[in-house]
């Protein structure tokens, strides 16, 4: 049995990020997941967990048609501060473990060649960087 919480070890690994749950009073935006921008959602999980960037663009419209145009409506996009810039970062889930991981990037890979070229990260990096945008 494949256990997909994020503070256990799974059994086996499932490369499928954790689900988002989204408030049914929620309105989607151009079609899509409405808790994407769920910066609490990253935050909630421990610095040392994984996800895959699948690309990072400065235009909150652009990346919201990256998304779209690639049919990732179960993505996260965080709102980010780096270098003294803004940016909005297409991420595919987040994952317990390096190896799972891996295996979504892969994926993505396979069925979205030449598209980008995702990087498998640790989240603490990117909680620093959405803590630096809401700290002004």
């Amino acid at each position: 049995v494949v256990d997909k919480q994020i503070d256990r070890q799974p059994a086996e690994i499932d490369a499928t990020p954790i689900q988002i749950s989204t408030p049914e009073n929620s309105k989607p935006q151009n079609k899509l997941n409405p808790s994407m921008f769920d910066h609490d959602f990253i935050l909630s999980h421990t610095r040392a967990s994984y996800t895959v960037q699948v690309v990072a663009l400065s235009e909150k419209q652009k990346i919201l048609t990256f998304a779209a145009d690639n049919k990732l409506d179960k993505a996260l996009i965080a709102h980010i501060k780096s270098n003294e810039r803004q940016w909005y970062v297409l991420l595919l889930g987040i994952y317990p473990n390096y190896t799972a991981a891996k295996e979504a990037s892969i994926k993505w890979r396979q069925n979205n060649s030449g598209r980008s070229d995702p990087w498998i990260r640790t989240l603490g990096p990117l909680h620093d960087a959405i803590k630096a945008l809401s700290e002004g």
